[in-house]
């Protein structure tokens, strides 16, 4: 049994200094910033050829869709994204440093200027789960 204890012991040492941190994120946990340069893939914008480029404004869609998911736009660009009471908008933090969507589950037209280059990912908070997600890729 002495064995069995000791085993047990270490292995749960083991475990213990595996994955098992703090859930508050820190600067170094964020995504590298790509300073636009390397493509980055984050769902739904897989490809570069997702991006549409041209376009100042984000519209939802019935289909519970944003139109257009993909977007590419230059620094200094300012982008309306549509939120609602049933399409809340959030920002998020998986794409680039310092991403400028709000958090929080606005709930009304976000217009949003995008100083930086790098990739900024969304989603309405509702429906994310049905893939009510974009990106906006500035370079």
């Amino acid at each position: 049994m002495r064995f069995n204890g000791l085993v047990c012991s270490f292995f749960l040492t083991a475990l213990a200094g595996l994955g098992c941190s703090s859930s508050a994120s820190t600067a170094s946990d964020a995504a590298p910033d790509t300073g636009g340069g390397a493509f980055m893939a984050i769902a739904p914008c897989t490809n570069a050829s997702d991006y549409v480029a041209g376009m100042t404004a984000i519209t939802t869609l019935a289909a519970l869709r944003y139109s257009p998911q993909c977007l590419k736009v230059t620094a200094g660009t300012q982008v309306s994204i549509q939120a609602s009471s049933t399409h809340p908008l959030s920002g998020l933090a998986t794409g680039s440093a310092s991403n400028p969507i709000p958090t929080g589950s606005k709930t009304t037209d976000q217009m949003v200027t995008f100083a930086r280059v790098g990739f900024y990912p969304f989603q309405c908070d509702i429906h994310s789960g049905f893939g009510m997600k974009g990106v906006v890729w500035v370079q």
